[in-house]
């Protein structure tokens, strides 16, 4: 019953929020509006080689071995072993 509730608790206010933002007048930006920006090819070079020589580091520093990654925000267990995922399991971890 508390879970209903809240649903339509939080219902409620996220079309009351609607409403509010639709009323005041105030512009809510389009994609279609947005100008695209002038890109420099040199800073655009500078940022690919930086964003490739972090990936590299970053693969560098994953474990080889199994290794056990807790995820608080989803309840959730996971062994990996590099990218690969060898178990997902639900945990409470509140």
């Amino acid at each position: 019953m508390k879970r209903i509730f809240l649903s339509l608790w939080s219902g409620l206010i996220g079309l009351l929020l609607v409403t509010l933002v639709q009323s005041s007048g105030i512009p809510v930006s389009d994609a279609s509006t947005v100008s695209p920006t002038a890109v420099d090819p040199a800073l655009l070079h500078t940022l690919q080689v930086r964003y490739k020589m972090l990936a590299k580091k970053l693969t560098q520093l994953m474990p080889t071995q199994p290794y056990i990654l807790v995820d608080t925000a989803r309840n959730h267990l996971y062994i990996k072993r590099g990218d690969q995922v060898m178990l997902d399991a639900l945990a409470s971890t509140g």
